[in-house]
């Protein structure tokens, strides 16, 4: 925005124009002492994190879902790995950049990862109340959506191009655990323009519902039915984890696409 004034101001070529904005700039900086960050984020690192807070989003609506089983430690345990990941386009963490912001957001959603990850792992001895671990999720969605805030302004979190990048990044996190689920190989994954996951059986001994699907709004990821993307009829789950993960991210695309892409199309 600064770039733009001052590119603005100088192609006026006017010597008293040029002297106010000097001193109107150099005023705001020694007067209103501004928080200076550490680096600008590109649109493409706004569009990785907010990925980044969709998928422990879908990783923990799945904790809540069902808090006693063993897929269930492993999503809480995904959704703290998360947050502690790197911004793999600058050398920081993801939660070192919100910190530059609010450390307290970061201090309560990692402490509230972590709580949601001990209640799990101790629910088959302790069977915490249902409604307790629904409160927690909520309140990890609330934070979440409050370290959105925190670091990414309104108008680019608002932003078409960025919600169609972090669609785009969900896709490709929906095509990926699909095919760990299924254990196929990345060059299969990769050349899939869309899954139908009916009509598929899980392992022996697990239960589910074996019909996935993104709505009529992303029909384009459903378009390919699992009979033409892998030549059978009934494919066997052999990661019940990852198929869960594909799932539930697969839902959180479509409220995605149907809240900030949907009403501009």
């Amino acid at each position: 925005m600064m770039a733009v004034v001052l590119r603005a101001l100088l192609s006026s070529n006017t010597k008293y124009t040029l002297i106010l904005a000097t001193v109107t700039i150099l005023s705001f900086v020694l007067y209103s002492q501004p928080v200076l960050y550490a680096h600008t984020f590109s649109e493409n690192e706004d569009a990785l994190f907010l990925t980044m807070i969709n998928k422990i989003k879908a990783e923990t609506q799945l904790v809540g879902s069902d808090f006693s089983t063993q897929q269930a430690q492993q999503h809480a345990e995904a959704a703290d790995g998360l947050f502690a990941q790197k911004d793999p386009v600058a050398n920081t963490t993801w939660t070192s950049e919100i910190s530059e912001r609010n450390p307290r957001v970061v201090r309560d959603l990692l402490h509230s990862l972590d709580n949601v990850k001990s209640t799990v792992a101790a629910a088959p001895n302790s069977d915490p109340d249902s409604s307790s671990v629904q409160s927690k999720i909520t309140n990890i969605d609330n934070l979440l959506d409050e370290a959105v805030s925190v670091r990414i302004s309104k108008d680019v979190s608002d932003n078409p191009k960025t919600q169609a990048l972090v669609l785009a990044n969900l896709g490709d996190e929906i095509y990926t655990n699909y095919g760990n689920a299924l254990g196929l190989p990345p060059s299969t994954v990769a050349n899939m323009a869309g899954i139908s996951m009916s009509g598929m059986t899980p392992n022996k001994g697990s239960s589910m519902t074996t019909k996935m699907s993104s709505g009529n709004g992303m029909s384009g990821m459903n378009a390919v039915s699992e009979r033409s993307a892998m030549n059978q009829p009934s494919t066997t789950i052999k990661n019940l984890t990852a198929y869960q993960t594909a799932q539930s991210m697969a839902t959180v695309a479509q409220q995605v696409f149907d809240k900030n892409l949907k009403p501009i199309a």
